[in-house]
Parts: structure tokens; C-alpha cells; sequence
């Protein structure tokens, strides 16, 4: 499973989902800081990747299209290491949620 991770998180969550065996891109990496939602999400429907954000558009985004997996983060203004923490308690939760084909949801 691919991920990419929005510019509203950090980096380092993106290294972590790497570091744990997942394919897992942060959109400074694709050079995609800075894009139009539109444009991270055609780059994750090209990648048949799942995006990771905090964004609530890409729930509204997701709603009018197909073939991306989004899973937003209701996770407020805390440290990278609260973050990482906090994503890898709700893991596993997450990973049934999108083998269960979920295709949208948010989690925190």
C-alpha cells in the first residue's frame, strides 16, 4: 500500500510509515508542496496511493471523485513525536479500516 503524506503533516510521518515496511511519500518529496489539493490528489489516483492529511477538503474532494483512499488525521497542534505516537496507536485501526475497503474516513 502507497501513502502519501499532505504538507499539513510532518515529514517525518512519512519516514516513519516508511521505516514500518509501508511505501509512504511526503508531497515536499514529489515536489508538490505548495499544489492545489486537485493536483496531490491526481498525483495519488497516478500512484494508487492513499492520502494521510489533516484536510478536510480532501474529504469534500473525495466525495465528488473516485479512486483515491483518504484518511484524515483529527489530531491537533501537538510535537512530531506526539504525532508519530498518536498515528501509530491508531495504526492498526487504520490499516483494517482500508482492508475493509473503507475508502473515507477520519480517525483521531
Amino acid at each position: 500500500m502507497t501513502f502519501i503524506v499532505d504538507e499539513n503533516l510532518p515529514w517525518r510521518l512519512a519516514q516513519w510509515l516508511s521505516r514500518s515496511g509501508r511505501t509512504a511519500f511526503h508531497v515536499s518529496e514529489l515536489g508538490l508542496l505548495g499544489e492545489a489539493d486537485e493536483v496531490v490528489w491526481r498525483k495519488a489516483a497516478s500512484l494508487s496511493a492513499t492520502i494521510v492529511t489533516r484536510d478536510g477538503d480532501f474529504i469534500a474532494l473525495a466525495q465528488r471523485s473516485s479512486g483515491v483512499k483518504v484518511v484524515r488525521l483529527l489530531v491537533g497542534n501537538c510535537s512530531t513525536a506526539v504525532l508519530i505516537a498518536r498515528v501509530e496507536a491508531l495504526w492498526p485501526d487504520i490499516e483494517a479500516r482500508l482492508a475493509a475497503s473503507e475508502t473515507i474516513f477520519e480517525i483521531g
